[in-house]
């Protein structure tokens, strides 16, 4: 469910609970409104720790629902003995005030997250030269970021030590120029300190995308000869790509980091 959907849920949830115990004791909005307004946050809150989704979409959900739960008690509890009450301007200013706020913060998470769809899409960004479709949205950040987290990053520093004393000779590479859509060769090669052929290994390869994460994937290579690992590969997009290969043997595992750049298809060259 995305941000927006929640939302206009929950409003219409807190307003038909309000008008139905309105019915059933009328004369008590306020009352309601602080009844409902509670009721609100103890189940969304349970549903929120356990499908967590970032404190900024929680803190907005809290917002809006305590909002909505107030503006009705304050717009209906507009008789008191009897005679009607003057509509103060305060109150309704700041409520806009925040209500534009919080309105324009979900329409930003949600572009973020999933980027501009459809006419806004094509009205507002520019026209891709490749001929694909552009990609608004934030990625976050990149799962192999290790120096954000100490423990992790130090098991890093000791594998490449490890790695630097090994001295295997590893390398990679395309068979061919990649492109996108199309099939292509992958190959590792990897030879021991003494220039013996490390087979019998296990190789993952991992293609990130920098621009689109979910577009990231995984494959594996097949040993076609002691030493030689390959397997043809098909990446979607044209552009950037980060690669992580690991080789391992036994325990010892080798990585790779690189970059590669897959062309687009002909058909999608202007001119």
């Amino acid at each position: 469910m995305s941000l927006l959907t929640s939302l206009a849920a929950g409003v219409v949830l807190i307003a038909g609970v309000f008008f139905l115990v309105r019915r059933l004791l009328p004369g008590r909005e306020k009352q309601i409104a602080l009844i409902v307004g509670i009721l609100s946050l103890a189940v969304y809150a349970p549903y929120a720790i356990l499908n967590w989704r970032g404190a900024d979409e929680f803190t907005m959900h809290v917002v809006i629902f305590l909002l909505t739960a107030y503006v009705l008690g304050l717009i209906f509890a507009r008789r008191l003995d009897g005679e009607a009450r003057r509509f103060h301007w305060g109150p309704a200013i700041i409520i806009a005030f925040f209500s534009v706020i919080v309105v324009m913060n979900a329409i930003f998470v949600t572009v973020a997250t999933k980027g501009l769809q459809g006419a806004a899409s094509e009205a507002l960004l520019p026209e891709p030269k490749s001929g694909t479709s552009v990609s608004s949205f934030f990625p976050g950040t990149v799962s192999h970021d290790y120096h954000k987290k100490e423990a992790l990053f130090n098991d890093y520093l000791d594998r490449v030590e490890r790695q630097s004393e090994r001295g295997w000779h590893v390398s990679k590479g395309w068979m061919s120029d990649p492109v996108a859509g199309e099939a292509v060769v992958l190959r590792l090669t990897g030879r021991d300190k003494g220039d013996t052929p490390l087979a019998g290994g296990q190789v993952r390869v991992d293609f990130l995308r920098p621009s689109d994460k979910r577009l990231d994937f995984s494959t594996t290579l097949k040993e076609v000869e002691p030493g030689i690992y390959e397997a043809p590969v098909t990446l979607a997009r044209s552009g950037l790509w980060l690669v992580v290969m690991r080789l391992q043997i036994g325990n010892e595992v080798h990585e790779i980091r690189a970059r590669t750049d897959v062309l687009a298809p002909a058909s999608e060259h202007g001119g």
